[in-house]
């Protein structure tokens, strides 16, 4: 497997692209001919395909197989190319081994304070659901004895009003009656 950055003939040789804080425009000028000259002469590759030539993944028994080249190399770029993509996939084979025992020592243990803490939660959320149908019941029952002791202070009332209009109807009637006895009197008395 040849990466990408390693790809490209002297890139060993470029650590960090130049740039300037101040310029001319006729530093611009200059740099774009030279852009312009480069263009000129460059090669355009499809970076893209070999891209995905790089990073093709074949899954052999859940890790991804690696080409390891045993060939002698050619040339010195060849050599340091060959060199730091073995030391990557050594790399990235540690990394996988260093997980796989973190995995192994661990995972048990995660998926036990995992499970832990999921069923402290559940037992919250029953209490809750207890004390929520708990506090409705109790709210319903404060309710219905409300209403009896309101229905019972109605009748009462109903009762009153009764009496009250019975009484306010005999009152009437006697002060119709002592009417009538004081227009006879007027009439007698005349």
């Amino acid at each position: 497997m040849d990466f990408l950055c390693y790809g490209i003939e002297n890139s060993d040789l470029v650590d960090a692209l130049a740039y300037v804080d101040e310029y001319s425009e006729n530093d611009e000028i200059k740099a774009k001919k030279m852009v312009e000259e480069e263009m000129k002469n460059f090669e355009m590759r499809d970076y893209l395909v070999k891209y995905k030539e790089c990073y093709k993944e074949r899954e052999v028994g859940g890790f991804v197989a690696m080409n390891l080249n045993t060939r002698s190399p050619s040339t010195p770029y060849e050599a340091l190319s060959l060199s730091n993509t073995h030391k990557i996939i050594l790399e990235h084979l540690e990394t996988q081994k260093l997980n796989l025992e973190l995995s192994n020592t661990y995972s048990d243990l995660a998926w036990k304070k995992h499970i832990t803490s999921l069923e402290s939660y559940e037992k919250s959320l029953d209490h809750n659901l207890n004390q929520l149908e708990k506090s409705t019941e109790d709210l319903h029952k404060s309710r219905k004895i409300h209403q009896s002791q309101v229905k019972s202070e109605l009748k009462n009332l109903e009762e009153e009003f009764k009496v009250l209009v019975g009484k306010n109807a005999s009152i009437y009637k006697k002060l119709q009656e002592k009417k009538e006895i004081l227009q006879q009197l007027k009439n007698n008395s005349t």
